[in-house]
């Protein structure tokens, strides 16, 4: 019973630590950002942050790795590439999405769109099912810069603070990219 208590205390802090962190970057640019101050804005000591951090980068790396891992649970759990209309898929992963808001909102503050790439990596089965056959060449050209659109739209949507009414607005976008947006940049490639 106490180590449960314990781990949930735990995970608390580091919740506490990563909300200070999408604070101190919605108040300062990503590079003056520090330790002390992200320390200070959660309301625990430094040390304290070093005991479940090595460092800013290991806080980015250790949330982005639990949020991957999550997802790519979640997807293989639900079968989502059988059950729903592409539209249904995605509002329900923008529904689990929107539980990392905040390690969403540090991916998109500090610019770190290799996270939000792997995302969409891990969204490629329901991206392309409406995809018409392409070679592989042009393929993998438009889901790059379909991959982009996909960003673009995470990015609108963070800017509204996550908004659960907006959810189904994003995922009707989503959707129609999916379905047009390969055949307008593939005429601008063949």
């Amino acid at each position: 019973m106490r180590n449960r208590k314990a781990n949930a205390v735990y995970s608390k802090t580091e919740q506490r630590i990563l909300d200070a962190l999408v604070k101190k970057l919605k108040e300062e640019r990503s590079i003056n950002v520090r330790t002390a101050r992200v320390s200070l804005e959660a309301g625990i000591a430094l040390s304290s942050f070093y005991i479940h951090y090595d460092s800013l980068s290991d806080l980015i790396i250790k949330n982005e790795q639990k949020l991957l891992s999550e997802l790519k649970e979640y997807l293989i759990k639900k079968n989502y590439y059988k059950n729903l209309t592409i539209e249904g898929q995605y509002r329900n992963i923008l529904l689990f999405l929107r539980r990392y808001r905040a390690f969403l909102d540090v991916s998109i503050k500090t610019d770190n769109i290799e996270t939000l790439l792997k995302i969409i990596d891990l969204l490629k089965p329901i991206i392309k099912q409406t995809w018409p056959t392409y070679n592989i060449s042009l393929s993998s050209k438009l889901y790059r810069l379909v991959a982009m659109e996909y960003i673009f739209e995470l990015q609108l949507w963070s800017a509204e603070d996550y908004s659960v009414v907006k959810i189904s607005e994003h995922a009707h976008h989503l959707c129609y990219l999916s379905r047009h947006a390969p055949q307008f940049y593939a005429t601008l490639y063949e």
